[in-house]
């Protein structure tokens, strides 16, 4: 399992989560999880922390509607606003990963979707979100009210 830091001690991202990596997101006192996978998460019952679980199944090639990702995007600001301590992951941590990482670093610091994208590829360089996810960031961009740096 590969994670990658993208804020300081509250927000990581990265991979499909195995053995060894609920044991890592121990360590690093997460308490909630964005699965951006089709499959729905299967948290050990001997993790340490009560553990909140948003689970938005995106498939690669889809293109879900902006209100689902405005949803989601919203969850994991709350989440961060609580205190908690937010791992975001699919399965190989490129794609879609790049796509929610993206818009959540859009959302919380007012950036233009790819300054976003950069901002994220410092911490995680093979971050890539499809074309259909990129045209979404786009709307994502207009919806924040956000004015483009091209």
């Amino acid at each position: 399992m590969q994670i990658a830091e993208f804020i300081p001690g509250r927000l990581y991202g990265g991979t499909q989560i195995d053995g060894e990596g609920w044991r890592r997101l121990a360590q690093l006192g997460v308490t909630a999880i964005l699965n951006v996978r089709e499959r729905e998460e299967d948290v050990p019952g001997s993790y340490p922390y009560p553990l909140a679980v948003y689970q938005f199944p995106l498939e690669n090639k889809s293109s879900p509607p902006l209100q689902e990702l405005v949803q989601a995007v919203e969850t994991v600001v709350s989440w961060l606003a609580e205190g908690r301590i937010v791992y975001v992951h699919d399965v190989a941590g490129k794609n879609r990963l790049g796509f929610l990482l993206t818009a959540i670093l859009m959302r919380l610091y007012r950036l233009p979707w790819r300054t976003a994208l950069e901002k994220a590829r410092e911490q995680r360089p093979v971050l890539a979100p499809r074309s259909q996810f990129q045209l979404i960031l786009e709307r994502y961009e207009r919806f924040l009210q956000i004015r483009g740096q091209y």
